[in-house]
């Protein structure tokens, strides 16, 4: 399907699938809002199809067949959404949510990032950023190794920029060893638990922080032990002192849990943040990052080798992803530190992608044969981002 719809395939498979579950009242839903601003984006997009007009008819012919028991009219507004999906990310960001809000009444927008990986997210994170920072378009063209699945030696993505192709591979960076495993635990014992919610809706007053090691997050743990978290907490954040900004930590041991919590409170407002603890002394950060920076760089170099060998110009996406652990800042020193021994030969760009959403870097830290420190539009990004 991916091949089908272009790069926007994941977005618009998941709408398809999202109109074939809709009952015929609910279609009548779809595309209310504005009827001008739903023809000036319709417009734009028309203007911004070049090269993807098989996938705009082959995602409206789709979406007519999912949408078969709605009337006419109503089919053919929800054929004109889904073909907007297929050029979405040339689109400007207020155009973008202008659709989202225009199917959000009967289908959960996020829905349409459900097969999202981190690098789905990272390439679209990315494209954002410069497009904003440009003042042009900045958008994927194909993924050749089709996410992973295929094209063994194939690189990520191949991206379009100011009128220039670029291949692009990405790789993910690590504050600690083991970062990945600790993340996927993570995220299968503590997120579904909704800690943060829980907190705020019984304690609607208070910011609160919650501490957790990462190194609880073992797999030898039975998941079982997690179940009786939620109220654990709940009981301590009522019997945590109040301190100064919420700064002062007290420890907790809860029976049967094989590590400690820590919790801080104040009353303020209602905020409540689990905050993952690295299983790392905190002096070995730079280091580590300094390691983990020669591990993505070398272990990426070969694919964009090959591509600038076939006269491509690349760049190279080092992703720190929603980073709690370490700063942008010391990303950029130890990578000035790694710079002068590294082998740069056939990677022509790197960029640093730090945050997601609102809160995206994605700051240069080579371009051609200058690199961090000595940038030139290192520095003019991030006058541009703190202006």
């Amino acid at each position: 399907m991916f091949e089908r719809y272009g790069p926007n395939s994941l977005q618009v498979t998941a709408y398809i699938e999202a109109l074939r579950e809709l009952r015929p009242d609910q279609f009548a839903n779809i595309g209310t809002g504005d009827l001008q601003s739903f023809i000036s984006v319709l417009d734009a997009a028309l203007h911004k199809s070049n090269g993807r007009e098989a996938a705009w008819v082959a995602s409206a012919h789709d979406c007519l067949d999912a949408t078969d028991r709605a009337e006419p009219a109503q089919r053919l507004v929800a054929a004109v959404i889904g073909s907007i999906l297929v050029v979405l990310d040339r689109l400007s960001h207020s155009d973008k949510r202008f659709i989202y809000n225009s199917i959000s009444s009967v289908i959960d927008y996020p829905r349409l990032f459900k097969e999202y990986r981190s690098e789905d997210w990272a390439m679209e994170y990315f494209c954002e950023e410069l497009s904003e920072y440009d003042g042009g378009e900045v958008y994927v063209i194909d993924r050749p190794d089709a996410r992973g699945r295929g094209g063994d030696g194939l690189c990520d993505a191949i991206i379009r920029r100011a009128g220039e192709s670029y291949v692009l591979e990405h790789t993910a960076l690590n504050a600690y060893i083991d970062q990945k495993r600790h993340d996927v635990l993570y995220k299968r014992f503590i997120k579904p638990l909704n800690i943060e919610e829980a907190v705020k809706q019984h304690y609607p007053e208070h910011l609160v922080n919650i501490y957790l090691p990462l190194d609880a997050f073992d797999s030898k743990y039975n998941p079982k032990i997690f179940a009786s978290l939620n109220a654990h907490v709940l009981a301590a954040v009522g019997q945590t002192h109040e301190s100064v900004n919420a700064t002062k930590r007290y420890q907790y041991n809860f029976p049967g849990f094989p590590f400690s919590v820590w919790i801080s409170r104040v009353r303020w407002g209602s905020v409540c943040t689990v905050i993952p603890i690295m299983p790392v002394q905190e002096t070995d950060i730079p280091m580590n990052m300094k390691d983990d920076l020669a591990r993505a760089i070398n272990d990426k170099r070969n694919k964009l080798k090959a591509a600038s060998a076939a006269g491509n110009r690349t760049i190279m996406l080092l992703d720190a992803g929603d980073e709690l652990y370490v700063s942008m800042f010391t990303i950029f020193e130890e990578f000035g530190k790694l710079a002068p021994t590294i082998d740069w030969n056939g990677i022509d760009e790197v960029y640093l992608l730090y945050g997601r959403g609102t809160a995206t870097w994605a700051v240069p830290l080579k371009h051609c044969q200058n690199i961090y420190p000595n940038l030139k539009e290192h520095d003019d990004y991030v006058q541009w981002k703190i202006r």
